[in-house]
């Protein structure tokens, strides 16, 4: 009788402990299933292959710190962060937006936290490896929701996501915070780019000449805003009257510009121009029929311009472009004798080509 109820016992027990280990067990994996590997969705921006490559190894390598899995896709434009995240069940977006001075913007979409860090990062030049890797930290960061993202710097830029849900009213008064500290960092403008020249000009001078033909070199001050100024001179070739005649006139342009420039494309700009431009003739003649003496006089006129300019890398560019020279000031070059012939007289309106390439030092 004491044997069997000692088996009872026994067995009992076992179930009993049979049942506590499949409970722990439950629940051990309940819990690996609920620790989800967090997905980080990742836009890929244009750059070229050398900086993409970079770029991924880098947030492979921080993301792999962290046990997090990274989703690359290319950014194609017109993003819905959130509609991206649900689709790749991800807990943050990321991508980049390349400025013209070589600084990036990385913005991060925080979907649990429901709310938008911008980050301006500083690529140029020598610092574009030390910029892929803050990208790369930044992105661990979101991964883990970590103090990058709860308590943004002065250099970022903390904006609320919409929400269909009003925010907490703890939350409202602490919004604008980190906005204006942000203002402080965009007070100081980048100076402005120097743009140097060597260039093809082209103009049809006048009636009495061939298409007068000219070198000349230009320098201007490029602002991140897009305006420039600047100036140029040139050396034309000489202009002789048809038929020919004693009569030679040397051209030299100066002048003076100022414009705005306009990004159609990664590498493709466009410049509108307003330019000042004196054309200083030095004539010569060995007929004492001419009116005048050997000597210099000069010709203004206005010279607006439309330029295309092809930017492959950062320190060269190739341009063409045209335009008109509106004359404000004229002359003749006549004989002295009846009929009084005109030899020389240039156009009151000279279309004018240009074609060159410009050095960014």
């Amino acid at each position: 009788m004491l044997a069997r109820d000692a088996r009872s016992l026994f067995c009992a027990a076992l179930l009993t402990l049979a049942a506590l280990v499949l409970l722990v067990s439950g629940r051990a994996n309940a819990q690996d299933v609920g620790a989800e590997q967090p997905r980080i969705l990742f836009l890929m921006p244009a750059l070229d292959a050398s900086t993409r490559a970079q770029l991924q190894d880098a947030l492979s390598a921080q993301l792999s710190l962290v046990d997090a899995e990274l989703v690359l896709r290319d950014d194609e434009g017109g993003r819905d962060a959130h509609a991206l995240a649900q689709a790749e069940r991800a807990r943050a977006v990321l991508w980049l937006d390349a400025e013209a001075e070589g600084r990036w913007l990385l913005h991060i979409v925080d979907v649990r936290q429901e709310r938008t860090v911008v980050r301006r990062i500083d690529a140029r030049g020598a610092q574009q490896s030390a910029a892929i890797e803050a990208v790369a930290v930044l992105a661990r960061e979101a991964s883990r929701g970590g103090p990058l993202l709860e308590e943004a710097p002065a250099e970022e830029v903390a904006v609320p996501v919409e929400k269909t849900d009003p925010p907490p009213a703890e939350e409202q008064p602490q919004a604008p915070e980190p906005t204006q500290q942000a203002a402080e960092p965009e007070a100081a403008a980048p100076p402005p780019a120097v743009r140097l020249s060597l260039f093809y000009g082209g103009v049809d001078f006048a009636p009495e000449t061939a298409f007068s033909h000219s070198i000349g070199a230009g320098a201007r001050l490029d602002w991140s805003s897009g305006f420039f100024a600047g100036v140029h001179a040139g050396w034309a070739a000489l202009a002789k009257p048809k038929p020919p005649g004693p009569l030679v006139v040397q051209r030299i342009p100066l002048g003076g510009l100022a414009g705005y420039r306009i990004k159609l494309a990664e590498t493709l700009w466009a410049d509108i121009e307003l330019g000042v431009l004196v054309d200083l003739l030095l004539r010569s003649t060995r007929d004492p029929s001419l009116d005048q003496a050997d000597g210099l006089r000069a010709l203004a006129a206005l010279a607006p311009r439309l330029r295309g300019e092809y930017r492959p890398v950062e320190l060269l560019g190739f341009f063409a472009g045209f335009g008109l020279d509106l004359a404000v000031t004229t002359l003749r070059f006549k004989s002295a004798n009846e009929p009084y012939q005109t030899l020389l007289a240039p156009s009151w309106v000279r279309p004018a080509l240009e074609a060159g390439v410009a050095f960014y030092p």
